[in-house]
């Protein structure tokens, strides 16, 4: 980037892009994130506290989306699931949370290529859960709930007309509970989910380059 700074490249690659539509862009991004237990769960606290809190799991962040230049903003559809299991005592218990949610946020400063941003969204999550204990017959519960949610991150983009740059997602969902039918009490998949980095492609400049 520095090189196509110093001889006018990227102000002719900026004009060129106005030139062709490919400022504001579609755009497809996929990486890692990480699941993070954001508090306890008054069902295992209850009955089961040996279990470990679901934290560490590692699982796929996949977004479709529009990036709108004029306004430095961005929409989103992300993809996760985020599944679980252990074993202990003699307990099994399977955890599932598919989350589809669309989702909005403002870029506010670009500081030497690092531009935070600050959103929110709505999702349709699909949530189940299995246990079974000893030798006792298999609980299962399911939902399907909309819930909303807060993003934040940033941007790592040094010169504003990249084809790709790398992102950081944090998402909040709060409320996102199960009712299990044999405790009375809620299991609860309340995560912080944080994706380090994530590759996000600018489509329609990708293909105006090529």
């Amino acid at each position: 980037m520095e090189e196509l700074e110093k001889h006018g490249g990227l102000e002719r690659r900026q004009k060129s892009f106005e030139k062709q539509g490919a400022m504001n862009t579609f755009t497809v991004a996929l990486g890692p994130s990480s699941v993070w237990s954001a508090s306890p769960s008054p069902h295992n606290e209850a009955l089961y506290p040996f279990l470990n809190p679901r934290n560490g799991a590692i699982v796929a962040d996949i977004g479709l989306g529009y990036y709108l230049h004029d306004i430095d903003a961005q929409l989103n559809l992300a993809c996760r699931s985020m599944n679980s299991s252990q074993r202990a005592l003699g307990l099994e218990q399977q955890l599932s949370r598919t989350s589809i949610g669309l989702e909005g946020y403002k870029f506010f400063f670009d500081y030497h290529g690092f531009t935070p941003f600050l959103g929110g969204g709505v999702s349709i999550d699909f949530l189940s859960a299995r246990q079974q204990d000893r030798n006792e017959t298999a609980v299962t519960a399911t939902a399907t709930k909309v819930l909303p949610y807060i993003i934040t991150g940033w941007d790592i983009r040094p010169s504003g007309v990249e084809w790709f740059l790398l992102r950081t997602n944090v998402r909040y969902t709060p409320n996102v509970t199960l009712a299990m039918p044999t405790s009375g009490n809620n299991l609860r998949l309340q995560d912080l989910e944080i994706n380090f980095i994530q590759l996000v492609i600018n489509l329609n400049r990708f293909f105006a380059l090529n």
